[in-house]
């Protein structure tokens, strides 16, 4: 491959595309905002409407309706994260094996831009929000402490995650739950979880592994880890955060220190809790 018969558009939708297949976290969030971004800095104005005021009314008696003016609520998504790849490949190389090798190349540089993304929003949830499981099962916590998941307590974890989400009104259909492998395994052997390959909960680009309390399950080793045994728990719904992402820049060029070329692209991507009530997160403990 000659650097004058690269398609930067081309290979920008490969990525995009693998990258989306190995999302967990990105897959689950608001993406709506995503066609309105075309560089690192921009910003995208998330319009809300404000709520609307209830009156009492007698008939006979009300005398004059009170008319309520609407007012908005903005809120700003800021694309403020920026990550690259770039490799070279050597022209030797490109000889003996050129459409492989490049193939390979890009399909490794998705995945690895998708696993950092993902940990950075998992991350994100972990440390954003007000709603918290409590530290043990008879009251919800205000700071994120421990909660056991081990065997059928688990149970008990999960029904603290759909009470706080009952009560915030977060609509039922939609809800979610990403859990590690660790937690995956208690939710087994409590028997939440009864098959990981179950064709039936499978979406656009992410496997759901199952459905308990309303909550289609998920699992991510990007789960932010407290330690060896207790791991950040997400519940949430999408309306509660947003993700945009963008490939603004893929090319290539000669490398001016050996004799190949260089491939290089620049992902942007902005994300932001737009309503914590729909964010539930906690710390769960598999022993």
């Amino acid at each position: 491959m000659s650097v004058n018969n690269f398609i930067p558009e081309i290979w920008s939708a490969t990525v995009l595309d693998t990258l989306k297949k190995n999302m967990v976290f990105g897959n689950l969030a608001n993406r709506d905002y995503e066609g309105e971004i075309s560089g690192a800095g921009d910003t995208v104005h998330i319009n809300e409407i404000g709520d609307i005021t209830i009156n009492d009314y007698t008939k006979n008696s009300t005398t004059a309706i009170t008319v309520q003016y609407l007012t908005d609520a903005q809120q700003i998504l800021t694309i403020d994260q920026q990550k690259y790849f770039a490799f070279s490949m050597d022209d030797v190389d490109k000889a003996q094996v050129r459409p492989k090798l490049m193939e390979k190349a890009m399909d490794r540089a998705a995945y690895n831009l998708a696993d950092n993304t993902d940990t950075n929003l998992a991350t994100y949830l972990s440390t954003t929000g007000n709603f918290f499981v409590g530290a043990n099962s008879t009251e919800l916590g205000s700071t994120v402490t421990a909660l056991s998941a081990a065997s059928t307590a688990v149970i008990t974890a999960l029904g603290w995650y759909a009470r706080i989400m009952d009560q915030n009104n977060v609509p039922q259909q939609g809800r979610f739950i990403v859990v590690p492998p660790a937690i995956l395994q208690q939710m087994v052997l409590a028997r939440i979880v009864q098959d990981t390959n179950n064709s039936n909960f499978l979406t656009s680009g992410t496997q759901a592994v199952g459905n308990f309390y309303g909550f289609n399950i998920y699992v991510s080793n990007n789960c932010y880890g407290v330690n060896s045994s207790q791991w950040h728990v997400i519940a949430g719904h999408s309306m509660g955060f947003s993700y945009a992402e963008q490939i603004t820049e893929t090319e290539a060029y000669r490398n001016p220190n050996a004799f190949g070329d260089v491939v290089r692209g620049l992902l942007v991507y902005g994300r932001k809790v737009t309503r914590p009530a729909c964010i539930v997160k906690g710390v769960l403990t598999s022993s």
